[in-house]
C-alpha cells in the first residue's frame, strides 16, 4: 500500500508545482508587456455597464 501512495503523492506534488510555476510565468509575461492593465481597463467598462462596480465585487 505504501509503495502505491508515496509515488502518487510525489507525482501529484510535482504536477502541481509545475502548474503553479507555469501560471506564474504566463501572468508575469502578460504583466510585463502591459496586457493585464489593458484587460482590466477594458473589463472595467463591461462591469460598469452591468452596474457592478469594482469595489462591490472584489475586496483587497
Amino acid at each position: 500500500m505504501i509503495y502505491i501512495v508515496i509515488p502518487n503523492v510525489l507525482a501529484f506534488t510535482l504536477a502541481m508545482a509545475s502548474f503553479v510555476v507555469g501560471v506564474n510565468l504566463v501572468f508575469n509575461f502578460l504583466e510585463n508587456i502591459g496586457y493585464i492593465a489593458r484587460i482590466s481597463f477594458m473589463f472595467n467598462n463591461v462591469m460598469e455597464n452591468s452596474t457592478c462596480r469594482g469595489k462591490a465585487c472584489t475586496r483587497f
